[in-house]
C-alpha cells in the first residue's frame, strides 16, 4: 500500500481505543505516523502506547490543541454510540470542536456506528468552525481491524476530493474505501450492513444447530454452507459454532469480538431509521428481539455470535 507524500506530513489524532479503534491505531503507529490518542480507559491507552512513541491527551479538546501546534492534521474517532459521539465532538470546553484551534487545518473522520442524523448534526458543528467532517463507519469487524482490511463507508459533503489528503491513513487501516454520498450516507450504509449481518448470524446459528441435531458434523455442514448458496460472512469467516473457524470468537468462548450489546445498539438504530422512512423490516425486528433476549440471558458482553449459544440453550 502506498502512502501519499502529502499525508506523510500530517499528524493523526485517534479517540476511542477499544476492540476496533485500538487495532486501527496500532496500524497507524506501525506505519510510522505520529499519533495523539485519547480514551477514558487507561488500560486501553496503555495497550496502544506500550513501546510506541505516542502522545496521550486527557481530554478530547487536547487532541486538537496538540495537532494545532504543528500544521494541523486529521482526527479519527471510533466511539460506542451517538451520545458519546455528540459529547466527544460538541461538549462545551471538552469536545473536539470546542477548541479554538479547530478549523480548516484539521479534518474530522468519525468511524463509529451511529445514526445519520447525529452525523449530520456533528457535521454542521464542524462546518461552523471551518473544519471538514466525514462519517466513515467500517465493515470487517475485529478480524478486519486486526488484519488492516477494513471497508470504510464514507459520507462526505465534499466528495472524495475533500479527503484525498487522508487517503493514506485509510489505506493503512483498510483495503476498500467506498464513497457513499454526503454526510450521513456512510452511516446509512453501515446500519443496513449490520442489520443484514445480525439476521444472517441468527439464520446461520439456526442452520448449524438443526444440522447437528439431524446428525451432521458441524465442520462438514459449515463446509457445505461455505461452498453452496448459504455462503456468507457469518458462516465462512465468523461461524458461530465453536471450533468450526479457529479464529472466530466462537472458538474462544465468544471473547474478543463485537459484544451482543453493540449489536443491540446497531439494530435499534437501524430499526429506528426504518421506522422514520416507513421501510418494512419484519425479519430484522424478530432478530432484534432474539438479541435482546440473549443479552438478558447473560450473553450481553459476549460476542454477538453467541446468539448460537443462546439458541442452543433453548433447544
Amino acid at each position: 500500500r502506498s502512502l501519499g507524500t502529502v499525508f506523510e506530513m500530517v499528524r493523526i489524532g485517534f479517540l476511542g481505543l477499544g476492540q476496533m479503534g485500538g487495532r486501527m491505531a496500532r496500524h497507524l503507529i506501525r506505519a510510522g505516523h505520529e499519533l495523539v490518542v485519547h480514551d477514558p480507559l487507561p488500560k486501553a491507552v496503555a495497550a496502544v502506547t506500550d513501546g510506541a512513541s505516542v502522545i496521550t491527551a486527557a481530554k478530547p479538546i487536547e487532541v486538537v490543541e496538540s495537532l494545532a501546534k504543528g500544521s494541523g492534521g486529521v482526527v479519527f474517532t471510533m466511539l460506542p454510540d451517538p451520545a458519546t459521539v455528540q459529547h466527544v465532538y460538541c461538549a462545551p470546553g471538552v469536545g473536539l470542536l470546542s477548541s479554538k484551534s479547530a478549523g480548516p487545518n484539521i479534518t474530522f473522520i468519525d468511524c463509529s456506528t451511529i445514526d445519520p442524523g447525529t452525523a449530520r448534526h456533528v457535521n454542521a458543528a464542524a462546518a461552523a468552525v471551518g473544519s471538514t467532517f466525514a462519517d466513515a463507519p467500517v465493515g470487517g469487524a475485529v478480524p478486519g481491524a486486526e488484519a488492516g482490511t477494513l471497508t470504510f463507508m464514507v459520507g462526505c459533503d465534499g466528495g472524495p476530493e475533500a479527503l484525498a489528503h487522508v487517503s493514506g491513513a485509510f489505506e493503512v487501516m483498510g483495503s476498500r474505501i467506498i464513497h457513499c454520498g454526503g454526510v450521513g450516507s456512510g452511516q446509512a450504509a453501515k446500519l443496513c450492513n449490520n442489520m443484514v449481518l445480525a439476521t444472517t448470524m441468527v439464520s446461520v446459528s439456526e442452520g448449524m444447530l438443526l444440522g447437528q441435531s439431524l446428525g451432521l458434523d458441524a465442520k462438514v455442514l459449515a463446509d457445505i454452507f461455505n461452498t453452496s448458496s448459504a455462503r456468507c460472512w457469518a458462516s465462512h469467516i465468523y461461524n458461530p459454532c465453536p471450533n468450526v473457524v479457529e479464529t472466530a470468537p466462537a472458538s474462544r468462548a465468544y471473547e474478543g469480538g463485537w459484544p451482543t450489546a453493540g449489536m443491540q445498539k446497531d439494530m435499534q438504530l437501524a430499526l429506528q431509521s426504518a421506522t422514520e422512512v416507513k421501510s418494512a423490516t419484519p425479519l430484522a425486528a424478530a432478530a432484534f428481539e432474539l438479541y435482546n433476549a440473549s443479552a438478558n440471558a447473560g450473553w450481553r458482553n459476549k460476542d454477538f455470535s453467541s446468539i448460537y449459544a443462546y439458541l442452543k440453550e433453548r433447544s
